[in-house]
């Protein structure tokens, strides 16, 4: 497996703390980034949904390979998945999150 660049591990905690500062440091969120280890590039980020679950607009590119990133804001937890996609028009589903 390849190590992550350090660019790009920059940009990915860059962009998971710049969100952890735009919410209220009092209640614990969790915020996600989508890392597309293909590109290396962050092409989605935002909050958790209340259930915990990512919001259902969340569209990624077919038969790709993705890394999503969560933070909890009330500790700075860090945790990561990798998972691929189906073909076009297949979903997910919320067990993988």
């Amino acid at each position: 497996m390849k190590r992550i660049p350090s660019l790009l591990r920059r940009s990915v905690w860059a962009a998971l703390f710049l969100l952890a500062g735009l919410t209220a440091a009092a209640q614990s969120r969790y915020l996600y980034v989508i890392e597309d280890l293909r590109t290396g590039q962050v092409v989605r980020s935002g909050e958790v949904g209340e259930q915990g679950f990512l919001p259902d607009t969340l569209i990624l590119g077919p038969e790709g390979r993705f890394r999503a990133w969560f933070l909890r804001t009330s500790d700075l937890y860090v945790g990561n998945v990798e998972f691929r996609t189906g073909t076009a028009g297949q979903t997910l589903g919320q067990s993988l999150f």
